[in-house]
């Protein structure tokens, strides 16, 4: 956590303990209890991962948010705690002060949402959509969750539709964990000098457009044990890390989202694409289309989602097998494509209480085609608001 980051946690806990100071003092909880299982073990930094056995932290969560108004200024903060290796790790998501200026303008400062999707601001809140894990091949081509810096924005409501356009500036670090350090590298870097562009135009209760396009620095690196045999015995072994820089250069993200409800009948998609001057991840482009219809209190939706475009040495394989189920070398197959659906089905139990139980099906497409694969998931998962 950036010390500039931390000054305005501090300021949140000063406005918090003197609330009376305050018009307006908002604390809320959320969070969620997911269990999945897979028919395989598959791990992918850039793409998806599966887990064999039963994971009850991947998608699991639990959250606060925090925020004081004080007539045109407004506080707030959240942290969060998510499954990561097989423990839960808590991260500050964002902590801003914003100032609503004149003219419909908002000036904001901290640490922000990267505002590059339509569930931005709700990434870490299931409630607030229909899958219990959004589709990894779009949501995983920009991992920057939130930046350091701030936002301009402009805001106007006309001819009763709301119109919002933000520029945004920051940058923050990366950090793409696999679920089995042991065999698997660790993938981090970061997003430096970032500018961008974001616009949007709908209302709360039957549409929403957005566009956005976001630029800056970008570093890659892994870092991956290595075995020392000459140390090693049969009870025990010894690992050195080795740490290589994969990509430095300019990164640019483009991004495309809409999403309507029209009656019961409900409608989300997703358009990204992405470009890193450098060697490693290069180009890579992804979408979703999503279709739900509410039916009392039940929901079941379907997803098409797919990645393509792929290119870079980071998708050529260095000889493991992505997939501990195909038990084939992958040495120098370079990865094509991704393609998968996702059924489910949500039950809202009460006001603050979603049920969600979903299958997905993934399709990995090689450029040796002997070499694809398909993977299978089930989830079960409880969201909740407090």
């Amino acid at each position: 956590m950036s010390v500039f980051c931390g000054i305005f946690t501090l300021i949140v806990g000063a406005m918090i303990s003197s609330a009376g100071a305050a018009d307006i003092l908002d604390v809320r909880g959320f969070g969620t209890a997911a269990v999945e299982k897979s028919d395989s073990q598959f791990d992918s930094s850039d793409r998806d991962s599966h887990n064999d056995q039963f994971n009850f932290a991947k998608d699991s969560r639990v959250g606060l948010n925090f925020s004081a108004k004080k007539e045109e200024w407004q506080v707030a903060t959240q942290l969060s705690a998510r499954g990561g290796t097989g423990k839960f790790l808590a991260t500050l998501d964002f902590a801003q002060a914003a100032y609503k200026a004149p003219f419909g303008l908002r000036l904001r400062l901290g640490r922000i949402f990267n505002p590059v999707w339509l569930v931005s601001d709700q990434i870490d809140v299931g409630y607030s959509y229909m899958w219990i894990r959004p589709p990894e091949a779009v949501y995983s081509l920009n991992p920057v969750k939130s930046l350091d810096g701030g936002s301009l924005s402009y805001l106007r409501e006309l001819w009763g539709q709301d119109f919002e356009l933000e520029l945004v500036a920051g940058g923050n670090s990366i950090n793409l964990e696999s679920s089995s350090y042991t065999f698997n590298p660790r993938y981090y870097g970061s997003l430096d000098n970032a500018i961008g562009i974001n616009f949007s135009v709908g209302n709360a209760d039957t549409y929403r457009v957005r566009a956005g396009y976001i630029q800056g620095n970008a570093q890659f690196f892994t870092e991956a044990p290595i075995s020392l045999s000459s140390v090693s015995n049969s009870l025990s072994s010894v690992y050195a890390l080795s740490k290589t820089q994969m990509d430095t250069g300019r990164a640019q993200f483009f991004s495309l989202g809409a999403r309507a409800q029209f009656g019961s009948l409900i409608l989300w998609s997703e358009w990204a694409k992405r470009f890193i001057a450098g060697t490693a991840v290069t180009r890579a482009a992804a979408g979703y289309e999503t279709v739900g219809y509410e039916l009392g209190r039940w929901l079941p939706h379907f997803t098409h989602s797919w990645q393509g475009e792929l290119q870079g040495s980071a998708f050529v394989h260095p000889g493991y097998s992505p997939n501990t189920a195909t038990g084939l070398s992958y040495a120098g197959v370079t990865a094509q494509s991704t393609t998968g659906w996702i059924l489910g089905v949500n039950y809202k139990a009460a006001e603050n209480f979603t049920a969600k139980l979903e299958v997905e099906k993934s399709f990995y497409n090689y450029s040796d085609p002997s070499k694809d694969f398909a993977v299978w998931a089930y989830r079960l998962a409880l969201d909740f608001l407090m």
